[in-house]
């Protein structure tokens, strides 16, 4: 099927989703405003896919007298209220790890504001709700318990994770004992993450997060993971091009090493490709070439590409993104299975569920 051309509103969005923007970029950008743009959509899916920031960072720089002044102030206002509340939550995070650490609980920040000071290098540049913090599953009950003398409740509990909510100051922490559940092919743990620490400053404190190129797998398996749960975003695929960018000396050979050897190659290869189409990644030679010559990369990218901006709701999509996709994306027969397992149990529980329904409104029409 051939590629659907980009409306002008997300060929802009597209052109300022990067912290970074060329000679090239710029005059693309002003091409693009002399001609008719929708404003009430390019602010919808700006929205949606969690870019305001950068969009308004980048017209303000390279042409704020070509955007209408109440679309401006809007715009401008987003983004100031995006960075008051990014301070909050950076705040939050650093006085939940200084708890833990004077409890003695070893704790990994990732995502969040440890992501954005990271590759992006001002909190302002990007959108973040929840807090994730990663502790040993040894350590889980005691991170609870601090997190309760901290006001929080339990929210929304995962095998490998459980939310929490402070109502008093509104703020997410997803405490996590794994990075994944047990079906998706990321079985990192706690000790080879903290062998390969790296150090990183938020607004003058020095936190423990995962390295860059454990990162980079992690950002790439969330878009995998994302796409067949329908929650995809451009903000993601953001990550990894603004990743490679600010971090040129990146260890490639680790990473494809690492991620042949979780099984996890064909995704990050999918986000690389994404990345590179999409926002100009700049990605080594040699995985430009291996890119070019599978082919079904190439189609995985492209349904993500397509569900990205131009979802639907037809039966065909959902059964792609449930089954085509997912199944596509992982190489080994195990993941394969584990994921079929998956499906059949969460088939059963919706079968089970609308018997109980059923079951329910029988007893009450008696």
């Amino acid at each position: 099927m051939k590629a659907k051309k980009p409306s002008p509103e997300i060929d802009l969005l597209l052109c300022c989703a990067r912290t970074s923007i060329d000679s090239a970029i710029a005059e693309r950008i002003k091409t693009i405003l002399n001609g008719n743009i929708d404003w009430k959509y390019l602010i919808e899916i700006a929205s949606r896919h969690a870019t305001k920031p950068l969009l308004y960072h980048n017209l303000s720089s390279i042409c704020p007298e070509a955007v209408p002044q109440p679309i401006f102030d809007r715009l401008r206002n987003d983004y100031r209220a995006n960075a008051l509340r990014n301070m909050s939550l950076t705040k939050e995070l650093l006085k939940l790890l200084n708890l833990f650490e004077k409890h003695q609980i070893p704790a990994i920040t990732y995502k969040g504001a440890a992501l954005t000071a990271a590759i992006y290098g001002n909190l302002s540049l990007r959108q973040f709700g929840d807090l994730d913090i990663l502790v040993q599953p040894q350590d889980f009950s005691r991170a609870k318990e601090l997190l309760i003398s901290q006001g929080y409740h339990p929210d929304l509990t995962f095998e490998w994770e459980e939310s929490w909510i402070n109502n008093k100051n509104k703020v997410n922490v997803d405490l996590h004992q794994r990075i994944a559940p047990q079906y998706f092919p990321l079985l990192l743990d706690f000790e080879e993450l903290w062998q390969r620490l790296e150090l990183i400053s938020i607004i003058g404190t020095t936190v423990n997060t995962i390295s860059t190129e454990d990162l980079l797998i992690i950002l790439a398996l969330q878009i995998a993971k994302d796409s067949w749960e329908q929650e995809q975003k451009l903000s993601q695929i953001c990550d990894i091009a603004e990743l490679i960018r600010s971090h040129q000396q990146l260890d490639w050979g680790r990473i494809i090493k690492q991620a042949k050897t979780l099984g996890s190659e064909r995704m990050l290869l999918v986000s690389l490709l994404l990345a590179k189409q999409l926002l100009d990644a700049k990605i080594p030679s040699e995985i430009e070439r291996r890119l070019q010559g599978d082919r079904l990369i190439k189609i995985l990218s492209s349904k993500l590409q397509q569900w990205l901006f131009y979802s639907s709701d037809s039966t065909l999509e959902k059964v792609q993104k449930l089954f085509f996709f997912p199944f596509g994306v992982r190489e080994r027969l195990q993941d394969k299975i584990d994921y079929g397992r998956r499906l059949s149990y969460l088939s059963y529980l919706g079968i089970k569920n609308r018997l109980q329904r059923i079951g329910a409104s029988t007893i009450k029409q008696s």
